[in-house]
């Protein structure tokens, strides 16, 4: 999230205090037996939830399509809003095969290596990321998943997206996607799944990871070609 997404989040905290003030008033309506006045606080907290979900949707409908440029921070806020975890590209290879002897591996198309920094600004906290996933997207929106299978043979062993990050530190992790001929101009899609982040930014509006929301993507322009390994 951005720092405007902050004033969504006092949107979504006031919306949801509002509906619960009108739930609670509704059920003490209902136990002093004035089923009038308890329609229309149930009535009231319908309402209520149908405009949220309304300028939910509207807003993610309409936000841009966006992708960041190789050394551009893509960065994470979470529940807390504190935006210090963030990820970039630091260089992208093509190949066609990897691995040597047995480990050796052919792609179906072409090996795309993304070596994906993932950072930290905090000045004292150590962070770890949580649920962390990535995926390439094309401009026909189809999804490709990392090749496990090429990641070990290129690194002898799977490497795992999450680790503590010191403050003002950084990791790097490669990542390996076989992408066919047809994929035009592929973009990393990197987000932060954890729970209970994750239920909350579903509904929480201009959250790149609300209902219907575009992301922000890591562009993939090429750096070198890896060749055989």
């Amino acid at each position: 999230m951005e720092h405007g997404e902050g004033l969504w989040m006092l949107v979504m905290i006031a919306t949801g205090l509002s509906g619960l003030a009108m739930t609670a008033g509704a059920t003490m309506a209902w136990r002093a037996r004035r089923p009038g006045l308890a329609a229309a606080l149930a009535g009231g907290v319908a309402g209520v939830g149908a405009l949220y979900l309304v300028v939910l949707v509207t807003v993610s409908l309409a936000s841009p399509r966006h992708v960041l440029a190789a050394g551009e921070v893509k960065r994470f806020c979470g529940l807390y809003l504190d935006c210090h975890l963030g990820v970039s590209v630091d260089g992208v290879r093509t190949a066609s095969t990897l691995g040597e002897g047995e480990r050796r591996v052919t792609a179906r198309g072409t090996y795309r290596l993304v070596t994906l920094r993932v950072s930290s600004n905090a000045v004292a906290a150590t962070l770890t990321p949580d649920g962390l996933e990535a995926q390439v997207v094309d401009d026909h929106g189809r999804r490709y998943l990392r090749d496990r299978a090429a990641e070990r043979a290129l690194l002898g062993a799977e490497q795992g997206l999450e680790a503590p990050v010191r403050a003002g530190g950084s990791y790097t992790r490669t990542l390996v996607f076989d992408l066919p001929a047809d994929a035009s101009n592929p973009a990393l899609a990197v987000s932060e799944r954890g729970f209970p982040d994750a239920l909350i930014e579903t509904f929480l509006i201009g959250d790149e990871d609300s209902l219907f929301h575009r992301p922000t993507l890591l562009g993939l322009a090429m750096t070198g070609s890896a060749g055989p390994r």
